[in-house]
């Protein structure tokens, strides 16, 4: 997906989306269920818009949405963290956990994952 300006989610998902998922995600996708141990990353990166061509530029941001039902079990068995930019240390300076679950809790029935499998 592209977010472009204009949208509702601009702020702050504004920017191409890629989505990546272990094979413990990938179980749950198709399975429905999801076990302890599942990842998905969410990689948002800029982008130029020229030429009649969309070319990605920049990371923003990355996000990681990890299953561990014990550990996490006020937030539906999911932990959330954000990465600025390209950095493997600098975080979002906001409450990430409120913030992801607060949208993450709308999708409770597809266990607070927005992502669907498209075979």
């Amino acid at each position: 997906m592209t977010i472009q300006p204009g949208h509702a989610l601009e702020d702050p998902f504004g920017g191409i989306h890629h989505i990546y998922a272990n094979s413990k995600a990938m179980n749950g996708l198709t399975g429905g269920q999801y076990e302890d141990g599942a990842v998905f990353v969410f990689d948002l990166l800029d982008y130029d818009d020229s030429d009649n061509a969309i070319v990605e530029t920049d990371r923003k941001r990355l996000d990681v949405m990890q299953y561990d039902s014990e550990k996490f079990s006020k937030t539906g068995g999911w932990g959330f963290d954000t990465f600025v930019g390209d950095s493997k240390t600098e975080r979002l300076k906001q409450d990430v956990v409120a913030a992801c679950f607060g949208c993450h809790a709308s999708a409770e029935a597809s266990n607070f994952v927005f992502s669907q499998y498209r075979p």
